[in-house]
């Protein structure tokens, strides 16, 4: 499209409906599993060190969690605006041209 824009509304809601797929994947993940416990850790103080790493770990996916959730959403709601708006246009040409048509021949 000369001088304009196209947006891709597949590929809008894909990549909103892959960010929502990405964090329910890791919605109950607990980054604690992954880590030794204090009696493999072999020392009380490595075992606290991995204990506060992986509190540390679990906010930031909590925190990635909810901007992807928010950056999900907003790219659905781009989607649905352009739909509308795409919609709400091609039902003004249906309304002029129905106008034009039963008005009889021009000139």
């Amino acid at each position: 499209m000369a001088g304009g824009f196209q947006v891709d509304l597949e590929a809008l809601i894909g990549a909103s409906k892959g960010v929502l797929d990405l964090a329910r994947d890791f919605q109950n993940t607990d980054v604690k599993n992954f880590l030794p416990d204090q009696s493999a850790a072999g020392s009380t103080a490595l075992a606290k060190a991995l204990d506060e790493f992986g509190d540390r770990w679990n906010r930031g996916i909590d925190n990635l969690m909810k901007d992807s959730t928010e950056i999900a959403g907003r790219l659905g709601e781009t989607a649905v605006a352009y739909i509308e708006a795409d919609r709400a246009v091609a039902q003004t040409f249906r309304d002029l041209l129905a106008r034009l048509e039963s008005s009889g021949p021009i000139g």
